[in-house]
């Protein structure tokens, strides 16, 4: 670029054709010298250890949130209940054992 705000020149130089980093490297090739701190990081596969934790608890409240029993289903039973003419009874033992306690049941066999 030139001085005071003057236009961006394409580079001519001569590490122009096979780029280089200018942070690392001279225009003729060779390697600055870096301060203990200021080296680039290595790159490659990496993890994101925060960014799964985060997404995997959100996962986890919405999972809880899906299967969680709806706390008003004994009244909306009893409503539909109510709307249909049923009538719920508590479970009754009929048979004990293969013998029946009711009289006129046959009890499991």
């Amino acid at each position: 670029k030139e001085a005071h705000g003057g236009k961006y020149k394409i580079s001519t130089g001569p590490g122009s054709r096979g780029g280089y980093d200018a942070l690392e490297q001279r225009p003729d090739g060779s390697i600055i010298a870096v301060e203990t701190g200021y080296e680039k990081p290595a790159t490659g596969a990496t993890t994101n250890f925060v960014g799964n934790h985060m997404t995997q608890g959100a996962i986890d409240l919405v999972q809880n949130e899906l299967t969680r029993q709806d706390p008003s289903l004994p009244l909306r039973q009893a409503r539909l209940d109510a709307a249909r003419g049923t009538v719920r009874l508590p479970p009754t033992l009929i048979a004990l054992g293969g013998v029946p306690l009711l009289a006129g049941s046959e009890g499991a066999k």
